[in-house]
């Protein structure tokens, strides 16, 4: 307790002094007091304080929820907890003088509707004597709204406002909302938390200004209020988003490639981030895809686009510390993120205490296609969101796709919704309800038989005789060919550039501009550059052999034509070896039976008696088990086998670490080995010279097994997983 500037530390023995004190004092300042530390101290004091003290308390944490109700927090900054664990009382009295003084200098830039209704909201006491009077009339006053960026029910406010009782604390929700909505033009604005959770009024008022049914004529205006005055829905768009904002299902939205499905989640994703300042996470298969999506979205809306971001595994912690850092503080309200960033223990725990509006599963196919066969990720979405949302209501759920199967919509029920149906409580409905396919008759197919020795010629040919028209796609089935294919094509004389998985960040950064700025004729890619990959003008999609599925061809051959008038072609070159290989590849890719299964238990089940840090298991150890040679291909059946492990209630996954090697760079008269090669090339391409000390993830080295040498013995490295015995 500090009285002028005089601190009064005291112990449990002087507690009843302090009870007399407060009782008598005129002005009685502190942060959360009202709420906290008072209630506290009546009952170690076995006290009731007379209620005439409430009318002498200015609480700083209501203060300062009221003046800066777009703030991250109002909790105290406690700066010296950096070096202690415990709470100095002295410095928390201290910081709580500075706010105490920052309030009283924004009180003049309390507006004057917010002073008028504090007046009769407000109870009688030091804090509403605080406030200054207004200095305008209260009619002017409510005039002042409909000037906000925001097409809001003022009248509807006005009678719920005039309805609340006079003069009590539970109206204090509704008056920060009427505040915050002042803030709201801010884009860093951020939602009150505290004030929404102990003050239930202010939700109250946010229904009433803001009902939640949207009318088509309201959502259209909105629409181009976003996108300008020319723009519209296109077929099937408005049905979605209606379905996705009114939460009565949980709409699988379902539209041809090119028909605009990002649009249908997007548009809701901005109408929450500018009426609520809520939360939008989209689960998305393919960095490419959102990487697209994000650079639309921030060159169409400039100033809404920013609010958008995504995050990747393979970009630098500063990156994705600062992209983390917006989401917590309110500058960012749509993220993007794959289903392996969402197991990401401190992703979930930031998304427990700033909760998702709404969730999108984009391309919700790919939770059919690829969960079980090598994503297993996909599979564990409901379980994240069951606890994200644990005892919190429901949030919004939308799907998203082009290639509906019925085998995908009947897994998206089983292995999604029915899995949260004590949570959600609502029901998948395809949005719009139809049940043919619709070809886009702007695509003209071909597929010709030709020898893998002459494809590329043909590509070549195909590319060369139609660059002025665009760009066109090449679609190849591993890493390797889209860097050989390409390296041909710039021979060929065309601008081309490869695009797969294992390219860094910045290079597909750099790729995926260049083929929107047309600076390229070609690129060569894996499926990592498929979905959801939107410009005008590409006017040929390539496959150099058969995709891995119809479904596949779909999505791909889909990126062609997708602006009104344009025409494209898809061509499949094959021949029957094509087919051949393609079930080589599929029955190395899987597990192997059950006897694979069951050599991965009795590898992983010897861990589990160990320290919980000992639970560890490298990759790279399953590779007596399972049948694959390619270390990444391995990591993936690892994980795979791991999931069904777990799904028999023998183990829980825990979360998955990069291995890592903290080199020290020496100089060597040596040459180095063959395996050494290609680790000393990526260095020096890096810039490291001989005395540099670094971190490096195994992973950006190539090869198969990398090995480090260290006082003579050997040891493998891999992608560990941690795992634990079932609960």
């Amino acid at each position: 307790m500090v009285s002028g500037d005089q601190p009064w530390r005291f112990g449990p023995e002087l507690l009843p002094q302090v009870s007399l004190v407060v009782q008598n004092v005129p002005l009685l300042i502190g942060h959360n007091i009202r709420r906290f530390d008072l209630p506290e101290l009546e009952k170690l004091t076995n006290t009731t304080f007379p209620p005439v003290l409430d009318t002498h308390i200015v609480d700083t944490l209501e203060l300062a929820s009221l003046l800066f109700p777009g703030e991250p927090s109002q909790a105290l900054d406690k700066l010296y907890r950096e070096h202690t664990v415990q709470s100095d009382p002295v410095e928390d009295c201290q910081e709580t003088a500075t706010l105490y003084e920052r309030c009283l200098n924004a009180l003049p830039d309390l507006p004057d509707l917010v002073r008028h209704l504090a007046k009769r909201l407000l109870p009688d006491g030091a804090t509403k004597e605080l406030l200054p009077p207004p200095s305008s009339d209260l009619e002017l006053c409510w005039e002042e709204l409909a000037q906000l960026p925001l097409d809001g029910e003022w009248q509807s406010l006005r009678h719920f406002l005039e309805r609340l009782p006079c003069a009590t604390w539970s109206n204090f929700g509704a008056l920060v909302f009427v505040n915050w909505l002042f803030h709201t033009a801010d884009p860093a604005c951020r939602r009150p938390a505290w004030v929404v959770h102990k003050f239930p009024s202010f939700t109250d008022a946010e229904r009433a200004a803001f009902p939640s049914a949207w009318s088509d004529e309201r959502l259209l205006t909105e629409l181009r209020g976003f996108y300008g005055e020319a723009y519209g829905f296109r077929e099937g768009q408005l049905e979605i988003v209606w379905a996705t904002l009114a939460g009565q299902v949980v709409p699988l939205g379902l539209l041809p490639t090119g028909g605009g499905k990002s649009l249908t989640f997007q548009f809701p994703a901005l109408l929450l981030s500018k009426y609520r300042r809520a939360l939008t996470i989209v689960v998305s298969p393919l960095q490419a895809l959102m990487e697209d999506q994000v650079l639309n979205l921030q060159k169409q809306l400039p100033g809404w686009g920013e609010r958008a971001a995504f995050l990747a595994s393979n970009q630098s912690a500063v990156e994705q510390r600062k992209i983390l850092e917006g989401v917590w503080e309110g500058r960012i309200d749509l993220l993007y993120l794959s289903p392996e960033r969402l197991r990401n223990a401190g992703v979930q725990r930031l998304l427990t205490h700033r909760q998702p509006a709404l969730w999108v599963l984009d391309e919700a196919h790919t939770l059919s296609q690829w969960g079980m066969d090598f994503r297993p990720d996909f599979l564990r979405i409901p379980q994240a969101i069951r606890e994200i949302h644990q005892g919190q209501p429901a949030p919004l759920v939308s799907f998203v796709t082009a290639t509906a199967t019925l085998k995908v919509i009947e897994d998206l029920e089983k292995l999604f919704v029915n899995q949260l149906r004590d949570v959600l409580a609502r029901p998948m409905k395809r949005v719009p309800d139809i049940t043919t396919f619709r070809w886009r008759p702007e695509i003209h197919t071909e597929v010709r038989e030709v020898p893998q020795g002459s494809r590329l010629n043909v590509i070549a040919q195909v590319m060369s005789e139609r660059r002025s028209e665009g760009v066109g796609i090449v679609y190849v089935r591993s890493r390797n060919l889209c860097e050989v294919y390409a390296a041909e094509l710039e021979k060929a004389g065309l601008r081309a550039a490869p695009y797969h998985a294992r390219i860094p960040s910045a290079e597909k950064l750099r790729v995926l501009q260049a083929f929107k700025d047309g600076d390229l004729d070609v690129v060569v890619a894996t499926n990592a550059f498929g979905m959801g990959i939107d410009r005008a003008g590409i006017h040929s999609v390539i496959h150099a052999g058969p995709p891995s599925a119809p479904e596949a061809y779909l999505q791909e051959i889909g990126r062609v034509a997708r602006q009104p008038g344009e025409q494209g072609r898809a061509l499949m070159l094959w021949e029957e070896r094509d087919f051949v290989n393609a079930f080589r590849l599929e029955s190395q890719s899987r597990i192997g039976g059950p006897k694979a299964l069951k050599d991965c238990w009795d590898l992983v089940k010897k861990r589990l008696d160990l320290p919980a840090q000992a639970r560890w298991v490298s990759s790279l150890e399953f590779a007596s088990a399972l049948p694959q040679e390619d270390p990444e291909e391995l990591t993936t059946q690892a994980r795979v086998a791991l999931f069904a492990l777990e799904a028999y209630n023998l183990l829980v996954e825990g979360e998955r670490q990069p291995a890592r090697l903290r080199l020290r760079l020496l100089e060597s008269s040596n040459p180095p080995g063959v395996d050494a090669l290609p680790l000393l090339q990526l260095l020096r391409a890096r810039g490291h010279r001989v005395g540099d000390e670094i971190d490096l993830d195994v992973r950006e080295t190539c090869g198969w097994r990398r090995s480090s040498q260290r006082r003579g013995n050997w040891c493998e490295v891999g992608t560990p997983v941690g795992v634990t015995r079932w609960p």
